[in-house]
């Protein structure tokens, strides 16, 4: 040991070790148990990568080490360092808290080793101080911007850099893209549904066993088709099969089949995605100067996707740095482009296309009222992201105080009392504060209201992110306005074609 610090000076207790079993998968981390206010410190020379609230974490600091080691330190109640600073080993940069979710005052301690977590206690413990402190791994050097070792009487030094950018080192084989010829085959039925499979060159149009299902949600969520078929000896299922439906000769969905299920009758059941389902994908990608229609584009070539109308969404990213899924990493795209131009845009496959079009141009000339359903759910909540009392804070590293900024919504506060929603901001300037301060009253000072309409006329224009107006006696509002819809499951069976709606505003309040 020596080469690392323990990150509580006091000591403390390990109240949970790294390994436990957890829903996630294992315990990332060790639980240093001890009272709140005591100090926390840098195990080694680096450079903070992050500071601030990061959700179950709580208040957290994420520092970067030399030699692909990184650290965590979370449940702070407080944080004495900034993103971008250089911290040597054994500064203090937080305290003992119980933020996010926590049970008692601890430190959630991690060590990384490119990436992959380790036991800390593989490298450190409460008898490392800095007083018997001997050198980082590699002799880093405290600035946590260079490291040196020697060999012999010689020394040398390498500057770490920030990672920006992403390069393919090595490719194994060759990308492939999927059948799609299915897509050109000429109709089939002019009336009614149709739906074919197909297997290599063959096609098959199953015998169905009740109702077709298709649902297709407004965010983060591929298109589904699921139904059940008779198995019989001609017709070769296999994953990844292409599938086309068609109602009354309108296309209506193409994607592939991921799941095949079976029980002891004949019948297969079948669950079915169009390509937004590869959009789950995990990956890492760097890129500069990209709007959010660019992003979309150069996903869809990396993983040989089809693209149709794509809506220019002018607001350019100046760079990121994103790993996670393809809906995450699009989604990011999304939130600095509804921040920066104040437009939503929705996400969708159009029949084997991934499009993107404005929320405002999703309109429909549907009217849903009690004639045309069979019932709906109404419920209305404060008990969710609604926020009476924004406070903004940032840290000021010349004078050491964190400057908060508080933005009170005195008519609401007196109806629905002070709720607090508190947020780091990297606004630079008091106007710029006050001003995104101001919008995030007017987003988060609103009633959540959820609205699902079932066993309406059945439209299949209507999908995720279509606005359509209703017309309905709520109790406690009367509405007759265009709603989005968030969630459509379409029902078709034999002989009519009904389907159940989620539907909200833009993010779930109602127009008055």
């Amino acid at each position: 040991m020596g080469a690392y610090i323990w990150p509580v000076p006091a000591g403390g207790r390990i109240s949970c070790p790294w390994g436990t079993p957890r829903s996630y998968g294992h315990h990332m981390g060790v639980d240093i148990a001890i009272s709140t206010g005591n100090k926390i410190v840098a195990t080694r020379a680096g450079r903070v990568k992050e500071a601030g609230w990061n959700g179950s974490y709580g208040l957290a600091v994420y520092i970067i080490h030399a030699d692909g080691v990184s650290s965590r330190y979370a449940h702070c109640s407080s944080i004495n360092v900034s993103v971008g600073d250089q911290v040597s080993a054994g500064q203090q940069i937080a305290k003992i808290g119980s933020t996010g979710h926590s049970t008692g005052p601890h430190l959630h301690f991690e060590l990384r080793f490119n990436g992959t977590d380790r036991n800390p206690l593989n490298y450190v413990s409460s008898g490392d101080t800095l007083a018997n402190f001997s050198g980082e791994v590699g002799s880093s050097s405290g600035s946590g911007g260079t490291t040196t070792g020697s060999s012999g009487s010689g020394s040398t030094k390498k500057t770490t850099k920030d990672i920006t950018t992403v390069k393919v080192k090595s490719t194994t084989g060759k990308a492939a893209s999927q059948n799609r010829s299915l897509l050109n085959k000429g109709t089939v039925l002019n009336k009614g549904y149709e739906l074919l499979i197909q297997n290599g060159s063959k096609v098959f149009m199953p015998s169905i066993e009740g109702d077709i299902n298709l649902e297709w949600h407004r965010k983060g969520t591929p298109g589904k088709l699921t139904f059940n078929v008779v198995q019989d000896n001609v017709m070769k299922i296999k994953k990844g099969s292409p599938v086309r439906f068609r109602m009354n000769g309108k296309n209506i969905f193409f994607g592939f089949v991921f799941t095949y299920s079976r029980k002891d009758s004949d019948l297969v059941t079948l669950t079915c995605y169009d390509q937004l389902r590869y959009l789950k994908n995990k990956d890492v990608l760097s890129y500069k100067k990209k709007t959010y229609s660019q992003v979309l584009r150069m996903i869809a070539k990396k993983y040989k996707l089809k693209t149709g109308t794509i809506a220019n969404t002018k607001y350019v990213i100046p760079q990121r740095m994103e790993e996670g899924t393809l809906f995450d990493i699009l989604g990011n795209a999304s939130d600095l482009t509804v921040a920066h131009k104040k437009k939503l845009y929705v996400l969708y496959d159009n029949f084997g296309k991934l499009t993107l079009r404005n929320i405002a141009n999703m309109k429909l000339n549907l009217y849903l009222d009690v004639e045309t359903m069979e019932s709906f759910d109404y419920e209305s909540t404060i008990d969710g992201d609604t926020y009476t009392c924004i406070k903004l804070y940032k840290d000021n590293d010349q004078t050491g105080v964190r400057e908060v900024y508080v933005r009170n919504s005195t008519a609401k506060q007196k109806k629905w009392g002070i709720l607090t929603y508190v947020e780091k901001t990297d606004e630079t300037t008091k106007k710029d504060i006050q001003e995104k301060a101001k919008v995030l009253a007017q987003y988060y000072g609103i009633e959540q209201r959820k609205l699902t309409l079932k066993g309406c006329f059945g439209d299949t224009r209507v999908r995720g992110g279509s606005s359509v107006v209703v017309n309905l006696k709520l109790g406690d509002k009367k509405i007759s306005n265009y709603m989005v819809v968030e969630q459509v499951k379409h029902t078709f069976s034999l002989d009519e074609h009904t389907m159940d709606l989620t539907l909200a505003g833009i993010r779930g309040e109602f127009s008055e």
